[in-house]
């Protein structure tokens, strides 16, 4: 009984380590393969505003994802945009919105 059981335990994390392996692979080719960015026009009309919900739009220039309508603008990190609201900062009167 002990001795099934230690084999079916060694299976069991080998399988795991198997698994792990192959969702690494498929995460890493998807990720190669990835064309799209906040420029196109389909990835912006997934993401909203945190805090009002509303549509954002994304500003190349300064590097920043804008919600118009509060005027805040939320940071652009390494491609990614931080869609998190205490990352938020509201804009100047004298900044575009």
């Amino acid at each position: 009984m002990m001795m099934w059981l230690t084999t079916t335990l060694r299976s069991t994390q080998s399988l795991r380590q198997r698994v792990r392996v192959v969702q690494q692979r498929a995460f890493a080719a998807s990720a190669s393969h990835q064309t799209s960015t906040l420029e196109d026009p389909s990835v912006m009309d997934h993401l909203v505003c945190p805090i009002s919900k509303l549509p954002l739009r994304y500003d190349a220039a300064r590097g920043l994802i804008i919600c118009p309508e509060i005027r805040v603008a939320y940071p652009v990190r390494n491609g990614v945009p931080v869609l998190v609201p205490t990352e938020g900062r509201i804009l100047r009167d004298d900044e575009e919105a």
